[in-house]
């Protein structure tokens, strides 16, 4: 960011203390089998700020972008997850894209997600560039990947194993391209 602040994104379970020089506590509890999480450290390594979000099952935060004002955070979550009072439902196992602000207060949050337990995405990086921002994962069955009320649909040759997608949201959240 402008500030050349740290960010790092995974996942954890159970109960870790993000405050890496041990004088003060920042616990994050994991409600499910594993959290996903974004942690925000100044150049000098110092603890700042860290987030988490989920649900009952594996989520992960698989890819950061940031930008002068923005954190962007991509991966997948399995089940019904909870990012900080936006709730995403996938019924097995969907992908996510959310913006932060720098101080790790989530914008808004899309979920790329299927109709049924077959369906599936995982979105593994995400790169931000001007007003844009690019996802690659893969998929497996049909995932609509438009998070308004239209639908765009797209669909895997399961026969040969996952798919792959490159997606291109602006910065508002509105899908541009697939």
């Amino acid at each position: 960011d402008a500030a050349d602040n740290i960010y790092i994104g995974g996942a954890f379970n159970d109960t870790v203390d993000f405050d890496p020089d041990g004088s003060n506590v920042a616990n994050l509890v994991a409600a499910g089998s594993d959290d996903a999480f974004v942690w925000k450290l100044d150049k000098s390594g110092g603890y700042i700020n860290a987030v988490a979000w989920g649900g009952n099952g594996e989520d992960e935060c698989m890819g950061l972008a940031v930008d002068d004002t923005n954190v962007y955070a991509s991966g997948s979550f399995f089940g019904n997850a909870t990012f900080v009072d936006i709730g995403l439902t996938a019924i097995t196992d969907g992908g996510f894209v959310l913006k932060m602000d720098t101080s790790l207060n989530i914008i808004w949050a899309n979920d790329l997600a299927g109709p049924d337990s077959m369906a599936y995405a995982d979105v593994y990086d995400i790169a931000v560039k001007n007003e844009y921002i690019c996802l690659v994962g893969e998929f497996g069955d049909s995932v609509d990947v438009d998070p308004g009320s239209n639908e765009v649909w797209i669909v895997s040759d399961d026969t040969t194993g996952p798919s792959g997608f490159v997606l291109l949201f602006d910065t508002t959240g509105a899908i541009n391209w697939v």
